[in-house]
This record gives structure tokens, sequence and C-alpha cells, in this order.
């Protein structure tokens, strides 16, 4: 399939790295305590650049959108050290996606940070949020026609495979665990390649399956797992009351056509802001604000993140987002040079 092959081209060029056996150091005071955060480039604030050590990788500080992401804005809101494991490209488990690269799966990352010893002894201080966004399922495009392949078996297997993951940081000592499910909407990356229909139901299998093991495993853990309603999220915030809010004008296109990886041949556009998302997959600046904060003030409240459109509105407001630009933000606000607290694999 011409589109499959295209896509999982461009997927390859930020999912190739080498593995880095160092964990990152605690910062800061634990008064606050720390946000851990794991998943692939929808959160990565530079690992995957450094892992690689080229400054093509990613766009802003080596993050995979203008500006600073949700979890800048996050872990600043609720002057938290953030911990940061999630690498561009990440698959969920390399072994049930029969993924030949070697950067961390969701899988080596959460078991990374278990084993690390510089956190015992005060993981209870730790809140961790699994950010996982469907980068298993673009892999698995590749194989659609193949007769052997079953999405219904493999799709199934990468959302066990995350609750997992989330398990595996509880049972270390972990106070809360966040999961989030993934969007089933329309992206850029889809529409160019004509493969949006083949992601909906993907992403229809991975949405079920995921929330029917959340609810088995909080007959275990209880409050101490949720879900972060992602689908949600991006429904809401693409509504017109939301984007006329954010001054977005455009929310199934994207300000470049490049796929995380910095290109001088690929143009850029003049108005990033106007844009739901900054390139073929990942959110510009003012939705990855409009998130971070929302998840922050959710983590806040009891460590459950719920968001309606009030909600969402009222946060437009009370930061002045429609205002925002990747040089004008609460994040850079907070840090002038735009790498506070945060650490990597």
């Amino acid at each position: 399939m011409k589109f499959a092959t295209a896509i999982i081209s461009a997927f390859l060029l930020v999912s190739s790295s080498s593995l880095i056996s160092s964990a990152p150091t605690s910062q800061g005071s634990q008064k606050n305590g720390y946000l851990a955060v794991f998943g692939d480039s929808i959160s990565d604030t530079g690992c995957l650049r450094n892992l690689k050590d080229s400054d093509t990788i990613g766009y802003w500080n080596g993050r995979f959108t203008d500006g600073p992401v949700w979890s800048d804005y996050a872990s600043e809101y609720l002057g938290r050290s953030l911990i940061n494991y999630s690498v561009g490209g990440a698959v969920v488990d390399n072994y049930i996606t029969r993924n030949n690269d070697s950067q961390p799966s969701l899988k080596i990352q959460t078991k990374s940070f278990v084993d690390n010893k510089v956190y015992r002894g005060f993981l209870d201080k730790f809140v961790g949020i699994i950010s996982y966004q469907a980068s298993d399922l673009y892999h698995y495009l590749g194989n659609f026609t193949d007769s052997n392949f079953d999405p219904n078996k493999n799709v199934t297997a990468v959302a066990n495979s995350v609750v997992d993951s989330a398990v595996r940081l509880l049972d270390s000592g972990v106070q809360n665990v966040l999961v989030w499910n993934a969007p089933n909407t329309e992206v850029p990356l889809g529409r160019m390649f004509d493969a949006q229909d083949i992601i909906g139901q993907f992403v229809s299998i991975y949405n079920k399956t995921l929330i029917s093991r959340l609810d088995e495993t909080k007959k275990r853990y209880a409050d101490r797992i949720s879900l972060i309603d992602m689908d949600k999220f991006v429904r809401i915030s693409k509504s017109k009351p939301i984007t006329e809010k954010l001054g977005i004008t455009n929310t199934t296109g994207s300000c470049t056509e490049n796929f995380g990886v910095t290109s001088p041949s690929i143009p850029v556009c003049k108005n990033p802001e106007s844009y739901y998302y900054y390139d073929l997959a990942h959110y510009s600046v003012r939705i990855s604000y409009l998130l971070g904060i929302a998840i922050g003030k959710g983590l806040s409240r009891g460590n459950k993140v719920e968001f309606t459109e009030a909600g969402l509105l009222q946060i437009i407001d009370e930061f002045d987002i429609k205002q925002s630009t990747a040089k004008k933000n609460y994040y850079i606000d907070h840090c002038p040079s735009g790498d506070c607290q945060t650490n990597w694999i």
C-alpha cells in the first residue's frame, strides 16, 4: 500500500536511535513532588534529540511542536519536577509490534524508571502519566493487507501492554497513574495518505480494550489509576467555541508538512498559532498550552482529569492563551531558558 509505505518511511525518521542506559537523576525539592511522564513524541521534551545527538530532530528545544509541550506546562503549573522518559517514535512493546528500532519502548521506559535506585524511598511522591498516542498503530498500517495480520488481536495486545506498564508503576509505589486513550479524529497525516478510516478502526479497538482493562484494574487499585480522555479533549477543543476563543482557524491541515524532523526544504507557515496541528501529527503551541494547564488543574484537584467545554474556555481566559505564542506563554514566563526541571533518559 503506497500510503502505508510513505507513512512508515516518514515515521521512521523519528524512530531510530541508540538506547542510553543511564536514567535521569532527580532535581529540585520534594515539597511538591514529581511528575513522571512516559510515552512517545507527543510528550518528548528533547529525549530523542539527545539520544541521536542531532539538532534536526524535533523543532523548539527538541519538542515535536513549535514551543513547549503539555508536560512542560503541567509540571510548571503544579510546581512538580518533571521526569520525562518519553521519546519520539517509541512503541508500547517492540516485541508485540515487531519493531526493530532500538529506542526505548513504553515497556522499557517504565521498567527503567522502576529499576532506578535514585527514586527508591520517595516513589509515593510521584504521579505517573502514560501519554502514549498510537505510534504502534501507525506501524501496523504497513501490515494491514497481510493476510496473517489480525488488527483486533494485535491492537488489543498493545492496549493490554499499556495497562501492564501502568500496573508496573503502581506496584513500584508510584502514588497515582493516569493513562491517556487515543483521539479517534482526523489528523493531517491520515488525511495526506487517505488512511484515516484504517486509523479509526485501530483507535476504536485500542480505546475499547484500554477502557475495559482500566475498569478491571480499578478493582484492585481503586482511584490510584484513572483515564485521561484524550479522545474527548480533541473533540471538545476542535469545537467552534474553543477554536474561536483560541484564534485557531485551521483544524484539519498543519502549519508544516514536516514530520518531527526539521527540514529547510519544507516550508513552515507564517501563523502557526492559527493551526490546531503544527506538523502532520503534533499539536500546535496553543493546543499544547491548553492541554497542559487542563491536566495540571486536574492533578491539583486530586489526580482526576476531566475535560469540559466550560472548563477549557475558562482556562483560555484565565491564561490569555489566545495571545500566546511559542515565545510568549506561561512556561516561558516561568522558565526563560526553556528547559527547567526537565530530565531525560
